[in-house]
């Protein structure tokens, strides 16, 4: 990785200062979030458009609901850090009901979505297995209306 600024290359002092920054900053809870990345990198290792789309409709499945309960509060340090943390802690538990009703309808949001694209998808299969058995129909049929012309 490198960092330029104004022209300068910074890479060596900015470089382990964003680096120690973000060890820092590392927690499980975050990780926790952060455990399905593979399976959206997977989606590039597909071999067709179709399944492509059952990967991605499976990711969307597992990565579509919003989880109200995992809220973590920062605190900046001194008094004004003190008085701001209160204040937004209070204001988050006066409002708690809200966003959880909100985050309720957005997963149910969510959730109809990701169904009506797995129906799509399924709708399409069969409509391409049912069209492929009238095109073989059709087929045998034209061979068999040539062969009783030649006759």
């Amino acid at each position: 990785m490198n960092i330029w600024v104004n022209g300068t290359e910074k890479s060596d002092t900015l470089g382990v200062e964003i680096a120690r920054q973000a060890e820092a900053l590392r927690s499980e809870e975050y990780d926790v979030l952060l455990a399905d990345k593979d399976d959206i990198l997977a989606l590039r290792d597909a071999n067709s458009v179709s399944e492509y789309l059952a990967q991605y409709i499976a990711v969307i499945r597992r990565r579509s609901d919003v989880n109200p309960t995992f809220f973590t509060q920062t605190r900046k340090p001194g008094v004004k850090g003190c008085v701001w943390y209160v204040i937004r802690m209070f204001l988050w538990k006066l409002l708690r009901y809200q966003h959880f009703w909100s985050t309720f309808h957005q997963n149910a949001i969510n959730a109809t979505h990701a169904e009506a694209l797995d129906f799509e998808r399924q709708e399409r299969i069969r409509e391409t297995s049912e069209l492929e058995t009238r095109i073989r129909d059709l087929e045998r049929t034209v061979r068999e209306l040539r062969a009783g012309d030649s006759q």
